[in-house]
């Protein structure tokens, strides 16, 4: 498919879903919460759920609440015509999308700080004050390992404030 067809970001692009036809796939719980915030820019918005639904009754009723509409997994994901993605569900019904996002989730790398010392949340992510020290002495941590907002601009403020703050670390050389 052209890759304006597929795109990754809603924080990025979500704009250029304004009143068109949207699809996300993944999990119930990652293609959900994408889904809802796409729904901000679009009414039709479908999300297609794949493998385990990884959600509760609380995720289904919070996207039947915003009209969002769910379906099966994708069979197949095609270019249907100019500008139009198609996807074929496991029942077979066909959806004509105007753009499709996957949310397939992501599994945060973190493993080698924690070996060390490093205290992480729940799911992985490292913790660390508002200078982006870790628990570990000299350790810091910026981007997706410290945050589940997977955006390099994220990413850039995290490395600038740690840099400042190690160069302020640094000995001072007055002579």
């Amino acid at each position: 498919c052209p890759s304006d067809l597929i795109r990754f970001c809603p924080i990025c692009d979500g704009y250029e879903a304004i009143d068109r036809r949207v699809g996300v796939v993944g999990d119930l719980h990652n293609a959900g919460k994408k889904a809802l915030f796409l729904r901000t820019y679009t009414k039709d918005v479908s999300v297609f759920v794949t493998g385990d639904s990884n959600g509760t009754d609380d995720t289904r009723k919070t996207l039947e609440e915003a009209k969002l509409a769910v379906f099966d997994a994708p069979q197949k994901i095609r270019l249907d015509a100019p500008g139009r993605v198609a996807i074929e569900t496991e029942s077979g019904s066909v959806h004509e999308l105007d753009a499709l996002y996957p949310a397939m989730g992501c599994a945060v790398r973190s493993e080698l700080a924690t070996v060390i010392g490093a205290s992480c949340s729940e799911i992985g992510n490292l913790l660390v004050d508002d200078h982006q020290r870790t628990t570990v002495p000299g350790l810091y941590a910026a981007g997706d390992v410290v945050t589940d907002l997977h955006q390099l601009s994220v990413a850039f403020g995290h490395a600038a404030i740690a840099a400042t703050d190690i160069h302020n670390q640094l000995p001072r050389n007055y002579r």
